[in-house]
């Protein structure tokens, strides 16, 4: 993998978490019940909230569902944090 794509993987990874962790902080969720909820384990959810995860189209899903919205909101919410890092 070359260093800018990595680079860009890394940013799109910490921003997916930053949007999950907004969204769940709006909800007033743990993480560990945003993980029940997700049918995941809170381990996991801190994870992905750090960026240190690489989740499948599954798990985005069933997290966007434990966060009660659209995994549309939750990527395009990811993609504004993006772009206002200085990314594309």
């Amino acid at each position: 993998m070359a260093k800018n794509e990595k680079r860009e993987r890394e940013r799109w990874l910490r921003a997916f978490g930053q949007a999950v962790r907004e969204r769940r902080l709006q909800l007033g969720v743990s993480q560990e019940k945003l993980g029940f909820l997700s049918g995941l384990d809170r381990t996991y959810v801190s994870a992905l909230e750090r960026g240190v995860r690489n989740p499948t189209v599954l798990v985005l899903w069933k997290v966007a569902k434990g966060l009660e919205a659209t995994l549309g909101e939750i990527l395009g919410r990811a993609e504004e944090i993006t772009r206002a890092s200085g990314g594309d």
